[in-house]
């Protein structure tokens, strides 16, 4: 590894992790839609938002949408894009492309096959931060995207708070 100074490190290792997606879909009527299965990395089920790997070449808003309707058959009107993260500041392992999606809506049946076996939930939204760190909700990933998700509506709601009327001429 060549640092910017130029010294060079021979035995400095990175993990090489594929990038991913996490989505934070919330439904017309203020519920957030989850899935809750077994992790292994975790050892348990763990409570997640939708996402997954991205595919080569695969734009990441794409990426969201397809997890989206392969893992819960939800679909979303708009989404945000929240940021992209690289997960370890060091060893990189992989970045995460975070979303927002409004007005979810069921279309199908999900079509996804992962070993994981999850189940989909439906959560209000803002009961959400009570679950962080317990009943499963414990994957770094899912809990920056919850604190992003609150994030972005504070935001957009201050916005609107500031937004001028305009009134026609005519």
């Amino acid at each position: 590894m060549r640092l910017p100074d130029g010294r060079e490190i021979d035995d400095y290792y990175q993990v090489a992790l594929p990038d991913f997606v996490v989505l934070v879909a919330v439904t017309a009527d203020d519920f957030a839609v989850m899935l809750k299965g077994y992790k292994h990395g975790a050892g348990r089920a763990c409570l997640t938002f939708p996402g997954g790997l991205l595919e080569p070449g695969e734009a990441p808003e794409v990426a969201a949408r397809r997890e989206l309707l392969e893992e819960t058959g939800f679909e979303c009107g708009e989404i945000a894009p929240l940021g992209s993260f690289i997960v370890n500041g060091n060893q990189r392992c992989a970045k995460a492309h975070i979303f927002y999606g409004t007005s979810a809506r069921l279309v199908g049946a999900p079509t996804e096959t992962d070993l994981e076996n999850a189940s989909r939930l439906l959560l209000p939204f803002d009961q959400l931060a009570l679950h962080v760190g317990f009943d499963g909700f414990n994957l770094m990933p899912h809990a920056t995207a919850l604190g992003l998700a609150f994030m972005h509506r504070s935001r957009l709601a201050a916005a609107g708070d500031r937004l001028v009327s305009c009134d026609a001429l005519d």
